[in-house]
């Protein structure tokens, strides 16, 4: 937090001597705005947050237009903001608008146009979509292998909400294959002790404890279906009833 607030103290004096120099409604003054914007976000002031990211939003509008490049990244600026405030329907609604536009002015092989799928992944995942959430995260996996590499550290945690996703819809081995594939990314990039790890062992914990419980539970079904077996075969063989007794009343 100390580098994030040596940052916005020494934007807030550029941006003043831009203001000053260009005028309020500058495009140059629009990106420090966002850029603070930014920053107040990953600081938790969610008030000056919103602040900036609906100055820079103001100008770049006048200045681009609604439909342009520039709006669409404020827009989804606002979204992440708006997400880290729990308000995730008003994020997800953002983030349908910019991702069309992201393909539109980037392309489908572009990191920004990535980040917005990642993102409409996880509104559906909210949205209890969990097939359009697994598609989406893999769709964003393609296209990050391409741009990063097959073992960049963002694969490792796509790898891991993909495997959670899969837990929640009982596919154990496919769940486990993907935190571990994540872990082995991520071990490779991180210290043991980094909190990223704690979301694929976690999650190969829950797979493995659910595998275990899968198990008892077939051998205690199993072991019932022994004794039933046995019971019917101690009553055949004393002829103390089953179809032995039904044939000798027959009989009489």
């Amino acid at each position: 937090n100390g580098q994030l607030e040596a940052a916005r103290t020494e934007l807030e004096r550029t941006l003043a001597v831009a203001r000053d120099l260009m005028g309020p409604r500058a495009p140059e003054v629009g990106k420090i705005e966002f850029d603070l914007g930014l920053i107040a976000t990953d600081l938790g002031d969610f008030v000056a947050a919103q602040r900036h990211l609906g100055t820079s939003l103001a100008i770049d509008e006048a200045m681009w237009g609604p439909a342009s490049l520039e709006v669409a990244r404020d827009r989804f600026a606002l979204a992440y903001l708006g997400y880290g405030m729990g308000e995730v329907a008003q994020a997800c609604a953002l983030i349908d608008e910019v991702l069309p536009v992201y393909r539109a002015k980037l392309g489908e092989r572009h990191d920004e146009t990535a980040s917005a799928i990642t993102a409409a992944a996880l509104c559906r995942s909210h949205e209890g979509d969990l097939d359009g959430a697994i598609a989406g995260y893999h769709q964003a996996l393609e296209i990050q292998q391409q741009l990063l590499g097959p073992e960049h550290r963002e694969l490792g945690l796509l790898h891991s909400n993909i495997g959670s996703l899969l837990f929640e819809q009982g596919q154990l081995g496919a769940s486990l294959a993907a935190h571990e594939r994540a872990l082995a990314i991520l071990t490779a990039k991180l210290p043991d002790d980094h909190p990223e790890l704690a979301t694929p062992l976690a999650g190969i914990a829950q797979v493995r404890l659910r595998q275990g419980e899968a198990e008892e539970v077939g051998e205690e079904s199993r072991g019932e279906e022994d004794d039933g077996a046995d019971e019917n075969e101690k009553g055949v063989g004393e002829g103390g009833g089953g179809d032995a007794a039904v044939l000798e009343f027959l009989t009489d």
